[in-house]
């Protein structure tokens, strides 16, 4: 055993703290149990081979089996619309503003606003009931309700119903959505 800064040291239990002049833990005979043996230095490094596989090149992938069918091509992602909702549906994402980078999922006769709206925005320069975005004859339209700030599409404000089509930049306060539509 060996001193260190007024402790001590045990070649098997390690550090031991002052007032004890000796291991605590080989006095008592009892404590800590005896390290495991030294771990062997020449441990196998390949595992051993699976049922069959003696049958394989070196140079074969192994593929797992899939879980799942797919009814369609992998390249299509699929979503499904939730349930209630009518078709087709549109996202708005914030391209500017606080929360950028979000998705709102939008619904035909959905309205915006800071309080009591459909979709609520916590914007302080969106009027409480702000905007309404409805689908008529397979387009939508984003209507204002006269707020101060007032509704812009692509930099424009608007005053009356105004056709939006897909990639078109809404700005609502200090906030700019951009419409995604599903086909």
């Amino acid at each position: 055993m060996e001193e260190r800064n007024g402790g001590g040291f045990c070649d098997i239990h390690g550090p031991y703290d002052p007032p004890h002049t000796s291991c605590p833990y080989c006095a008592a005979n009892k404590g800590r149990p005896q390290p495991p043996p030294a771990l062997e230095d020449e441990l196998p490094t390949e595992f051993p081979a699976a049922p069959g596989a003696s049958d394989l090149d070196d140079d074969q992938v192994t593929q797992w089996p899939s879980r799942r069918t797919p009814d369609f091509d992998d390249d299509f992602t699929q979503i499904d619309a939730p349930a209630g909702s009518q078709e087709p549906l549109a996202w708005l994402v914030i391209a500017e503003g606080p929360r950028r980078g979000h998705i709102i999922h939008v619904t035909p006769g959905q309205s915006i606003g800071r309080k009591g709206a459909d979709v609520v925005w916590d914007d302080p320069k969106i009027s409480r009931m702000h905007a309404r975005i409805t689908l008529e004859d397979g387009e939508f339209y984003l209507w204002d309700f006269g707020t101060a700030n007032g509704t812009f599409v692509n930099g424009e404000r608007i005053r009356a119903a105004t056709a939006v089509r897909e990639n078109d930049r809404i700005k609502l306060g200090d906030t700019i959505f951009v419409l995604k539509i599903l086909p």
